[in-house]
């Protein structure tokens, strides 16, 4: 929550006005989601664009062929040029980029454990949707399920309000998910099975 804070954006992505999607390009992770529901969203917000923070896992034959089904959709959708690949990420990048983000989406189908990607969205301030599957449902995210038309609920029921949705999902992950509560968390586990038993 140090490193991952609210703050200045990257201009030349800001102008972009993106919704983010930090995810790699596998079908679990419905990014595919993300496109679809976007095509309705920018029907509503025509000045924003779709902003995908991942790569395709090229040792993957599912994830390639996920890649051009994906930029099949798009074109169909007719979103050429409205969808957005940044490719592979450092981490030490991606506070600018969230930074410079008006909305995130973690679109998951299935296979989550806790997102780091939704915790630092709103770490940085960033009102963030996502699936309530798995792990996310852990998050204080705005939950829908992995479906197109409730995504996109949620993706404008959101974004109308996003300033404040960004402020209390901040202050929910700054007061609760920090790195010094999982350590003391994982203390508390781990400890008790470390210690000797005693002798009877």
């Amino acid at each position: 929550t140090e490193r991952f804070c609210p703050g200045p954006g990257i201009e030349s992505l800001a102008r972009l006005q993106p919704i983010l999607v930090p995810r790699n390009l596998t079908r679990p992770r419905g990014v595919d989601l993300a496109v679809a529901a976007f095509a309705g969203f920018v029907q509503h917000y025509p000045q924003t664009t779709l902003l995908i923070a991942g790569d395709t896992l090229y040792d993957n034959r599912a994830s390639v062929a996920y890649r051009a089904e994906l930029m099949q959709s798009i074109s169909r959708l007719g979103l050429s040029g409205r969808v957005l690949f940044l490719g592979s990420v450092s981490g030490r990048d991606m506070p600018a980029i969230y930074r410079s983000a008006l909305m995130t989406v973690i679109p998951t189908r299935a296979s989550e454990g806790t997102s780091l990607a939704a915790l630092e969205s709103m770490a940085c301030g960033v009102a963030t949707v996502s699936s309530n599957v798995e792990g996310l449902l852990d998050l204080p995210t705005v939950h829908c399920a992995p479906d197109v038309d409730e995504l996109l609920s949620a993706m404008l029921a959101t974004f109308a309000e996003r300033e404040r949705i960004g402020r209390e999902q901040r202050a929910a992950v700054a007061s609760v998910y920090t790195l010094e509560n999982w350590s003391a968390a994982w203390l508390r586990v781990s400890l008790p099975l470390a210690t000797p038993a005693k002798a009877v």
